[in-house]
C-alpha cells in the first residue's frame, strides 16, 4: 500500500465512516421491513415469506459487510497512527537537525572569537611594550600623566563602548557611561603630544 499522509488518512477515515454509517442505516431499514413482515410471513403468506428471506440474505451480506467495514477502519486508523508517528519523528529530527545547524555556525563563530581574542591579546602585549619602551625615555614628571595608560581602565572603557559588556564580564569600571569611548580615543590626548614633537609639528 502506498504510504500516505495523516491528513490522506483522516479522509479514508472520514469516507469509511460515513460509508458504514449508510450501511448502518440500511440495516436498520430492513430489520424494520423484516419486522413488518415476520406476523404474515409466519401465517403462510407466501409473498411475504419470499420478501422475508430476501430480507434475511441481504441482512446476512449486511451483517458481513459491516464487519468489513469495522476492519477497514480499525487498519485505517492503525495507518493513520503509524503516519502520524512518522510525521513526528520527522519533525523531530528536522528540529534536531536544525538545532545542530544552529549551533555549528555558533562553534563557528566562538572559534572566530578565539582567534580574534588571540589577536587582541597580541596586540594589547605590542601596544604594552611600544608604552613602556616610551616611559623608559621618560623623565619623572613626563612619565607620571602617561602611565594613566598602564591601567585597565581605558581598555576595559573601549570594550564597553563596543557593546562587549553584553557578553564578557567587565568589572565596574565599565559601569561609567559617560566615559565609554574607543582606546585611541582615550589615549590619544596622553601621547598626541610626543607623536607631534616625533614629526616636528609639535612647538617648543
Amino acid at each position: 500500500m502506498q504510504e500516505q499522509t495523516v491528513e490522506q488518512w483522516s479522509g479514508v477515515l472520514a469516507d469509511l465512516a460515513a460509508k458504514r454509517q449508510q450501511a448502518q442505516e440500511h440495516v436498520a431499514r430492513l430489520r424494520a421491513e423484516k419486522q413488518n413482515l415476520a406476523l404474515e410471513a409466519a401465517m403462510g403468506g407466501g409473498d411475504a415469506q419470499k420478501k422475508l428471506a430476501k430480507v434475511n440474505a441481504e441482512l446476512a451480506r449486511l451483517d458481513l459487510e459491516g464487519d468489513d467495514w469495522d476492519a477497514a477502519i480499525a487498519q485505517a486508523e492503525q495507518a493513520k497512527r503509524k503516519a502520524e508517528q512518522a510525521a513526528a519523528d520527522s519533525a523531530e529530527r528536522d528540529r534536531r537537525a536544525r538545532i545542530g545547524t544552529a549551533l555549528t555556525t555558533y562553534m563557528q563563530s566562538v572559534a572566530d572569537i578565539d582567534a580574534a581574542m588571540q589577536i587582541l591579546s597580541q596586540r594589547f602585549g605590542e601596544a604594552a611594550q611600544s608604552l613602556d619602551r616610551a616611559e623608559a625615555l621618560m623623565n619623572g614628571p613626563e612619565r607620571a600623566p602617561v602611565q594613566q595608560l598602564q591601567s585597565l581602565w581605558g581598555a576595559t572603557l573601549a570594550a564597553a563602548n563596543c557593546g562587549l559588556g553584553a557578553f564578557i564580564a567587565l568589572g565596574q569600571e565599565s559601569s561609567h557611561l559617560v566615559h565609554r569611548q574607543p582606546l585611541a580615543a582615550y589615549i590619544k590626548p596622553f601621547v598626541d603630544p610626543w607623536i607631534e614633537s616625533a614629526s616636528g609639528d609639535g612647538k617648543e
